[in-house]
């Protein structure tokens, strides 16, 4: 999970909110009747905002196969489903699935996040292991990532496990230099030039900064 800074809204979403009432927008199918160029401009928006990855898992998402997640949902906040600071990108997350093999913003549903916060810096929070279980010691916050996103689905942990796996298959072969950990923990923290960031990027950044300081080194 990484924190998610965010950029200027596009002016197709300023323009089209400016254009109805506010009686308008508490309407739940308000959002549902945005112009398609709306909602296109905006998910295109939140993409690249979000470096092409999920706001919670933090896998690879693209234009077609993503949901565009009310962070205070449509039911309980009607007033918020066209603020932009309340809008982010997430993946399908099972959609479709029996609820146990959902995850992510489908798993969430309409339920709230009252201590994960992804506008925080909420990767200070959050820990791994190396078989790819996400936790955290802040025991409110673990049972959201568990309970309310679901995000230790056997799915989602084992792709965390084998982008790890890579990752330490990859420094054998060019050492665990203090160099080659710095220089990496920079591209994992930063979008490549395709305006991207790496899947499962915080998580890379966890393990080679630990790893760092192990070696007592800090950043």
């Amino acid at each position: 999970m990484k924190q998610i800074i965010k950029s200027k809204e596009p002016k197709s979403l300023t323009n089209y909110r400016a254009s109805i009432t506010k009686t308008d927008l508490k309407s739940l199918k308000k959002y549902e009747d945005s112009p398609k160029n709306v909602l296109d401009d905006l998910r295109k928006a939140l993409l690249e905002e979000q470096g092409y990855i999920c706001c919670y898992c933090m896998q690879r998402v693209d234009f077609r196969y993503t949901k565009i997640e009310h962070f205070k949902s449509r039911s309980g906040f009607r007033e918020k489903q066209l603020d932009y600071n309340n809008l982010f990108i997430s993946c399908l997350g099972g959609e479709g699935s029996s609820p146990t093999k959902q995850f992510c913003d489908t798993k969430k549903g309409d339920r709230e996040l009252n201590y994960i916060n992804l506008l925080t810096d909420i990767e200070s929070k959050i820990e791994y292991k190396k078989d790819g279980y996400i936790y955290s010691n802040d025991d409110n916050i673990n049972n959201e990532l568990n309970d309310i996103l679901n995000l230790n689905y056997l799915v989602s942990k084992n792709n965390r496990k084998e982008t790890l796996r890579s990752l330490y298959s990859e420094f054998k072969k060019i050492g665990w230099s203090n160099h080659s950990l710095k220089e990496n923990i920079k591209k994992y923290q930063n979008k490549n030039s395709k305006g991207k960031y790496r899947p499962y990027c915080q998580m890379i950044v966890y393990f080679l900064t630990k790893k760092l300081k192990q070696k007592g080194v800090t950043i």
